[in-house]
Formats: structure tokens, C-alpha cells, sequence
């Protein structure tokens, strides 16, 4: 019932919109053809049978019956019917007027979305707080196109600003992203994990995200490839002794004490990150899927 209802009132305020442009646009029909001189039978405000209206000099102004829109009719503006030549006839004015006429339509109809932009940006329009904010990535899935995508990007600002640990440690985290996607991303990305996140640490060694952030490399990376759950599990935990108020960090350490079989140990850390953060969602679920032996 509530989508019948949407709907039936997005017809109606699409129609409501596409008859003031029609009408607009027609009005602007009408006033350069009174001003060029050539006689207006009718100005209707909608189409069909005529409803109700008022004649003013040569011109019938009417409501019609069906009130989406609405038209112009010039005498002698259709050259398949008769014509009595007289001067007030739309194609006995010279071609100049009639090709201001003929325009006059479209014209209005630009200046219309001129004037409602202008009330708008005066008065302002209802939007969401998060559309002036900044917007801000949380993540991206583990060995998807967006991580590699985000591995350029972090090389480019690397490239304008070395010194910089937060590019760094994103470069990092985002290569140990695409490290899951395959063998061959492995190989390709392995270093790159390990060598922008330990570029990180030599350039902020007090940084608890950092830790993080190599932790979640290790995490993915093998040991034949320098990572392994063991050095994720330290780099977790000198994370927690930087800043015990990271909810992160406590959430990665359950998922890589999970991967070792340690349920007990990983609930606890699941618990403490939900403690931390009660809106993460992921936590909750990871603390869920986690047996309690």
C-alpha cells in the first residue's frame, strides 16, 4: 500500500512539474507573439474540453479539463489550413517576429531554471548532515580491485610528500589488502606491505594504528613470505600497550588469535573491541561466529 502510494504521488509530482514548464514555455509563446502583434485565439492552461475561462480582446483564456500543461493557438500559425492573409495572422508577420515567437518557448524555459536555482541557493534546500562532511574511506575488501586502485593513489601522495607516516601506513595496509586476492598478488604485494608499513614505524614508531596496520599485513602474508599469524599477534599487542583504547586493534588480535585455534583468548579481544566500539557491527559478528572452546 505504502509503495502504491509513493507512487501514485511521484506521477502526480511529475506531472505538476512537467505542466509548469509546459505552461512556461507557452507563455512564452504568448507574450512575444502579442507583442509581435499576431492574434491569439486561445491560451489554455491544460488540454481537452474546455472547463471554464473568460474571453479579453481576441483571446480566450481557459482552464481544460485535463490541467498538465497547456498550449497556444495563433490564428493562421497551421499552413495546411485557410488563410485569410490578414496581417494579425501568425504567417503574415515577417520571418524575424515568427522566429522570436518560435524561440520564446525554450527561452522562458531557460530563464525559468535560472530563477529557481537563483531562490534556491538564496533560501537554501533540506539536505543530510553527511553531505558537508568529508568523506572519509573505513576500508575496502580484501584482495578487490579497490584495494590495488588505492595503491596508486597512496603512491602518488607518497611521491609528493615522503615524509608523510599516514601515507605510508595506508600504502601498507592497503598492499596487505591485496595480498589475499591470490598467490601472484603475494608475491607482488608482500614487500610492499611489509617495507610502507615498517616506513611507517621508522617515521612514527609510537603509533598505535601503525601496529596495526603491519599486524593486518602479517596477517595475510605467509610466513614463507615474511608475515605469519605469530608477528600479527605482537604487532597487535605492542598496538593495545600504545593505546589500550583501540578497538582495532583488540578486533584484530581476536581474528588472528581465532586463526590459531585460541576461541577464548579471541573472544575476550572480540568482547573488549565491542566494549570499545559498541556500534562496530563486524565485531559482533566475529564475536558471534567464534566458539567459545
Amino acid at each position: 500500500m505504502h509503495l502504491l502510494e509513493s507512487t501514485f504521488i511521484t506521477i502526480l509530482a511529475a506531472a505538476f512539474v512537467l505542466g509548469i514548464l509546459i505552461l512556461v514555455h507557452e507563455w512564452g509563446h504568448f507574450v512575444v507573439a502579442k507583442l509581435c502583434g499576431v492574434r491569439v485565439n486561445v491560451f489554455s492552461f491544460g488540454y481537452g474540453p474546455r472547463l471554464l475561462g473568460w474571453k479579453r480582446g481576441d483571446t480566450d483564456y481557459r482552464l481544460s479539463a485535463l490541467p498538465f500543461g497547456g498550449y497556444v493557438r495563433m490564428a493562421g500559425d497551421n499552413p495546411s489550413e485557410d488563410r485569410s492573409g490578414s496581417p494579425d495572422e501568425f504567417l503574415s508577420r515577417p520571418r524575424w517576429q515568427r522566429f522570436l515567437i518560435a524561440i520564446a518557448g525554450p527561452s522562458m524555459n531557460f530563464i525559468l531554471a535560472i530563477v529557481v536555482m537563483g531562490i534556491l541557493f538564496l533560501v537554501g534546500v533540506a539536505e543530510p548532515t553527511f553531505m558537508g562532511q568529508q568523506m572519509n574511506v573505513a576500508g575496502v575488501l580484501d584482495g578487490s580491485p579497490a584495494a590495488e586502485a588505492g595503491i596508486k593513489a597512496a603512491e602518488r601522495a607518497i611521491a609528493l610528500k615522503a615524509d608523510t607516516a599516514e601515507y605510508h601506513r595506508v600504502l601498507g595496509t592497503l598492499c596487505g589488502q591485496a595480498i589475499s586476492a591470490n598467490v601472484l598478488a603475494g608475491m607482488k604485494y608482500g614487500h610492499c606491505a611489509q617495507d610502507s608499513v615498517n616506513k611507517a614505524l621508522q617515521l612514527d614508531p609510537k603509533s598505535a594504528i601503525n601496529f596495526v596496520s603491519r599486524g593486518v599485513g602479517n596477517y595475510y602474508l605467509p610466513p614463507a613470505l615474511g608475515g605469519g599469524l605469530e608477528l600479527a599477534i605482537k604487532d597487535f599487542q605492542k598496538a593495545i600497550e600504545l593505546d589500550p583504547q583501540s578497538a582495532d586493534a583488540h578486533l584484530w588480535l581476536g581474528l588472528a588469535l581465532r586463526k590459531t585455534n585460541r576461541n577464548a583468548e579471541a573472544r575476550k579481544a572480540f568482547q573488549k573491541a565491542i566494549e570499545l566500539n559498541p556500534a562496530r557491527v563486524w565485531a559482533k559478528q566475529q564475536l558471534d561466529k567464534t566458539p567459545a572452546q
